[in-house]
């Protein structure tokens, strides 16, 4: 059975990157990543890699379980534009719009109803004991 782990590497464009995978060494993952995205100019030897047992379960997981579990974990995403950042605390909103790419998609729509302040996201409309 593949193993999950935690990938990393300091873009110098983006940050610090993460991604999970499934695989059945650290090798195998940190090879998964080259060249994906955020990881394009990343060298083997540049990848962070280490074991993230709490995610083992979600080899078959969808990828809307795959991000509200990294989210729960500690994992966050900063927009590009605006650095917003998507925590835990954002998580009702992803599953609302069904996943993380919908959500910024949605959030990134001028007519959308989604906007962030210095409490996160929320969406215009509700109630402020709603957000």
């Amino acid at each position: 059975m593949k193993k999950a782990y935690e990938v990393n590497f300091d873009n110098d464009d983006y940050g610090f990157c993460m991604k999970l995978v499934f695989a059945d060494t650290a090798g195998k993952a940190k090879y998964q990543v080259v060249g994906t995205d955020y990881f394009e100019d990343a060298e083997f030897t540049e990848l962070g890699c280490k074991r993230a047992k709490w995610a083992d379960e979600l080899v078959n997981a969808s990828q809307l379980e795959i991000e509200i579990a990294e989210l729960k974990h500690g994992w966050y995403w900063r927009l590009e534009d605006g650095g917003e950042s998507i925590g835990e605390d954002t998580i009702p909103l992803i599953e609302k719009y069904g996943g993380l790419d919908r959500f910024i998609a949605a959030f990134e729509d001028s007519n959308s109803n989604l906007h962030y302040d210095e409490d996160g996201f929320y969406e215009a409309g509700l109630l402020e004991a709603d957000k």
